[in-house]
């Protein structure tokens, strides 16, 4: 009982000499270096400064939680249910986190996890995220005799950014909820004007006059495939078609039509190609193709306004420009764009198409549509670039502009096969609508 005496007496006189001007720590340790708790200066000169500390903040020496002493406000009593009456209880902030100091119960050999501290100290585990927590326990016996374990439980706490979703919290959602008033039966049809559809057909490395052999490349490949496959896609074109009509079609010959470029069977730069006979024979075989497939379209369209747009490949950089020279000559009343201009554009109500065969620098795609048809792009809410090359359908944005590169329709050649490159092969066609932009794409796959 001295002992206690004694140390309430020198925070009592610390309380009333601690705002003095001529007061110092060191000096009031040195006077009352006995009746301080502690075996040496340093802890005793610690234990004033806090003490200190508390006076600042509460103004009394009664709250004396930063020291951890034992007063008869942390007395707990455990009634016969194990709860804890009595006890300590505070809730802090500080540094941006919340505090929570409180006497807690736990039966004897219960685990102690976060969610079962936030628990006991009252606090809801999806508002809140543990950041740190500590316990200090002993055994105490309930008014039966019970012996449960007494936390003495600092809990340092902070709110969650987003609160936790619970499944009680969806439960309660649907349950209160209307959904009838969100039901509208005035919904009406749109509908879409025959004079703002447009029709591209993308025809992308169709490499006629390739050779193959499937017992090196996994499948054969001829001009008897190439037309009968080709064919059958513009057969399938037409019967989607049969319920629709479109303002204009544009028949995009994307570059590599043809295999070769001469009769040494090498492409534009030289490099030498499995072909299937002479370079007049594979000319004219692709001719009748292609003008097939184009006399398809105009006998099925006859309202239609229908356009060739011819781009030139690393393959056929000649032959193709002679192929789409011949077809102009053979159909004097189809709209054709041969101009030896690798890059093209489409330019109809909203929408704007680049045109290319793709065998461009990556870091230039989309930026020339923009450069080069300025006033068009300006003009429209819906652009892109097609291209082919890559025999692989893709597409990302390059500089903001939406690239794609499309199917290709020949076969594997043995070097692409042996390379491991493996794609499916048909054609590809877009349904435009001059004011909503993009509506449909068609596949048609061999």
């Amino acid at each position: 009982m001295k002992n206690n005496k004694a140390k309430t007496n020198w925070r009592v006189k610390l309380q009333s000499e601690y705002k003095k001007k001529n007061f110092e720590v060191s000096k009031f340790v040195k006077e009352n270096f006995d009746d301080i708790e502690g075996t040496c200066w340093d802890y005793k000169r610690k234990r004033v400064v806090r003490v200190i500390k508390n006076l600042e903040k509460y103004g009394t020496v009664d709250n004396q939680e930063a020291e951890g002493v034992n007063t008869k406000k942390r007395t707990a009593i455990v009634e016969n249910d194990g709860t804890v009456t009595g006890g300590f209880q505070g809730f802090s902030y500080e540094n941006g986190n919340y505090i929570s100091d409180r006497i807690i119960s736990v039966s004897k050999g219960q685990p102690i996890t976060p969610d079962i501290v936030m628990e006991a100290h009252g606090l809801d585990k999806r508002l809140w995220e543990v950041v740190s927590y500590k316990n200090n326990f002993w055994n105490a016996q309930a008014q039966e005799g019970k012996v449960v374990e007494l936390y003495q439980s600092k809990l340092v706490v902070k709110p969650r950014i987003s609160p936790e979703l619970s499944f009680e919290d969806i439960d309660n959602f649907f349950a209160g909820k209307d959904f009838t008033k969100y039901i509208n039966n005035n919904t009406k049809n749109i509908v879409y004007n025959d004079a703002d559809e447009v029709l591209e057909i993308d025809t992308a490395d169709l490499h006629c006059g390739l050779l193959a052999w499937r017992n090196e490349t996994g499948s054969d490949y001829d001009l008897k495939i190439c037309a009968n496959k080709f064919l059958g896609a513009i057969d399938d074109i037409v019967q989607r078609s049969e319920h629709k009509q479109f303002s204009d079609i544009y028949f995009c010959g994307l570059g590599d039509i043809l295999h070769i470029d001469n009769d040494k069977n090498e492409t534009t730069k030289g490099t030498l190609q499995q072909a299937e006979g002479r370079m007049a024979k594979i000319f004219d075989f692709a001719f009748d193709t292609i003008n097939t497939a184009i006399y398809k379209l105009k006998v099925n369209f006859p309202d239609t306004k229908i356009h060739y747009m011819y781009l030139a490949g690393n393959h056929d950089r000649n032959t193709g420009y002679f192929l789409a020279k011949c077809l102009q000559l053979a159909n004097d009343d189809v709209d054709f764009d041969i101009r030896p201009n690798p890059q093209k554009a489409i330019h109809f109500g909203k929408v704007l198409v680049g045109l290319t065969h793709g065998d461009m620098p990556t870091k230039n795609k989309g930026t020339w549509l923009i450069n080069d048809f300025r006033k068009e792009f300006g003009e429209s809410h819906f652009v892109e670039e097609h291209s082919g090359h890559f025999h692989e359908e893709e597409a990302r944005k390059y500089n903001g502009i939406m690239v794609r590169s499309v199917v290709a329709q020949c076969g594997n050649s043995y070097w692409e096969h042996q390379q491991g490159y493996r794609s499916q092969r048909g054609i590809q066609c877009f349904v435009w609508n001059k004011t909503k932009g993009l509506r449909e794409t068609w596949y048609y796959y061999y």
